[in-house]
């Protein structure tokens, strides 16, 4: 029997920006003390928490049938 797969605890910045769909970039520009996303600093490394990542997403989702800004 093996064992159960573990899903990260921490994620890199890059792991983190593709599981939001954005770039690097916009990530450290989302995360705190600037924005709203919190994350975890162990020394020079930042790392997320994907519950802080859901969170975020679900904080910033658009109400169902919201017109989406034209690009």
């Amino acid at each position: 029997m093996s064992a159960p797969a573990l899903s990260p605890v921490l994620l890199t910045t890059l792991e983190a920006a593709d599981a939001l769909g954005i770039s690097e970039r916009k990530l450290r520009d989302l995360t705190s003390p600037r924005g709203p996303i919190r994350a975890v600093r162990l020394g020079r490394l930042v790392r997320y928490r994907p519950a802080d990542l859901e969170s975020f997403a679900i904080d910033h989702r658009s109400p169902a049938g919201a017109p989406t800004k034209p690009r």
